[in-house]
């Protein structure tokens, strides 16, 4: 009877073994790889860098279906925004002047919150006369051989930037480069400038574009211009969903509307801090202190609400039956 050694069963062990974890895998509508991958290469991206949710699968990819150091194209990922002018983009987002007519209370219905990609203008932003009037700003970067959801901002985000020349800002140009080796030296970007005569990088992610106002006409009725003039300090502050790198809003301000937002939401956190706080709380009632404890399912807010009296509730209620008398 022959006997099998201990290196020679192993590695079929091993095998029933993930046999066995396959098939419990497929009854759960799960399937895995027969071995863990060496290379990931896939092109998951959107118009915004993590538009179609890329870095999310690549982090799942690397946990469950990746082998140690396997090698991941692209590897890093920066996603970029702009300040851009541009004559013939406003001509086709703004209302204007035509044969005498005036046509600019039509501008009120003007977008300035929505995020479009710039192939739905129907045009490529490359053959348009646009110009970056600042410097662009990096709203996050990613390394994809180890990064996560994490490196997205968790609600906002402030840059202060120096006006580089004159001229009305019209949009916020949002667009991203990817870097296909370890060493950053082959890199893919959706830059207007680096697309001219690649049609299809254009229709397939081109830019999103996102039309902006002016800081002075916040309570106006329309949008107003946002005329920059060179060596001008601006503030673009952008809001966004946490662990969502495909949504952002932003917002060129003065300092005084940004001072105005710090200081509501510094008071909106110390809010916040009171209702979570575990120690007594202290309720007003008919002149006198009660003092109740916290208990786990109780709600914190609603502790916080005062009763009335009920000393005015019945000089009320005998007010009334001496009108009714």
């Amino acid at each position: 009877m022959q006997h099998k050694n201990k290196e020679e069963s192993k590695p079929e062990a091993e095998e029933q073994d993930t046999e066995s974890m396959n098939q419990e895998d497929k009854k759960k509508g799960v399937y895995t790889l027969p071995q863990k991958a060496t290379l990931l290469v896939c092109e998951i991206l959107g118009t915004m860098l993590d538009g179609e949710s890329c870095i999310h699968y690549y982090q799942d990819c690397r946990e469950r279906l990746l082998a140690p150091n396997a090698k991941i194209i692209p590897s890093y990922g920066i996603q970029y925004c702009s300040v851009i002018a541009s004559d013939q983009f406003k001509k086709i987002t703004q209302a204007a002047n035509f044969d005498g007519l005036d046509l600019s209370s039509f501008n009120r219905f003007r977008d300035c919150t929505s995020l479009v990609f710039s192939k739905n203008y129907g045009v490529l932003l490359n053959n348009l006369d646009f110009r970056e009037l600042t410097e662009p700003m990096t709203l996050f970067e990613v390394d994809l051989t180890k990064d996560g959801l994490e490196v997205i901002p968790e609600h906002e985000i402030t840059f202060t930037l120096d006006v580089m020349e004159d001229g009305e800002a019209v949009a916020l140009m949002y667009w991203w480069e990817v870097f296909l080796d370890e060493e950053r030296t082959i890199k893919i970007s959706t830059h207007p400038n680096e697309t001219k005569g690649n049609i299809p990088r254009d229709l397939n992610w081109g830019q999103g574009l996102q039309l902006i106002e002016g800081p002075d006409g916040w309570n106006a009725a329309y949008p107003t211009p946002c005329n920059l003039s060179a060596g001008q300090q601006i503030y673009v502050r952008f809001t966004c969903e946490n662990k969502n790198g495909a949504v952002f809003h932003g917002r060129i301000m003065n300092e005084q509307q940004l001072e105005q937002i710090e200081a509501q939401n510094l008071y909106e956190q110390e809010q916040y801090a009171t209702f979570n706080q575990e120690d007594v709380n202290i309720i007003q009632y008919d002149g006198s202190s009660v003092q109740q404890q916290n208990q786990s399912n109780h709600d914190p807010n609603l502790q916080q609400c005062e009763a009335p009296p009920p000393s005015q509730s019945g000089e009320k209620k005998k007010q009334t039956d001496i009108e009714k008398n």
